[in-house]
């Protein structure tokens, strides 16, 4: 994510486009960290997950590391999928 950009008078950040197209919002990139932990601690691969969820294996990595967005079914089949409850892996 790109640096913000301050001004005498406040902070604003800076958004820039992932290979994707799309910015995750910081909620998304909460999810995404908290998921890629409780996935590994679960034991579980990238690859296990796939077959768990027929989502593709470069998808999991591209949102796990933050360079595309998810939407929230999606990320309820993830936490189906290493046994998270979803309002779990949306805390900081």
């Amino acid at each position: 994510m790109a640096k913000p950009v301050t001004s005498p008078t406040k902070s604003v950040s800076v958004r820039t486009k992932t290979r994707a197209g799309t910015v995750p919002s910081e909620a998304r990139l909460i999810f995404a960290r908290n998921y890629k932990r409780e996935r590994k601690k679960a034991g579980l691969t990238q690859e296990a997950i796939r077959l768990k969820t027929g989502l593709c294996q470069s998808f999991i990595s591209e949102f796990e590391n933050g360079h595309t967005s998810i939407n929230i079914d999606n990320m309820a089949a993830l936490s189906d999928a290493i046994g998270v409850p979803l309002w779990k892996l949306l805390v900081p």
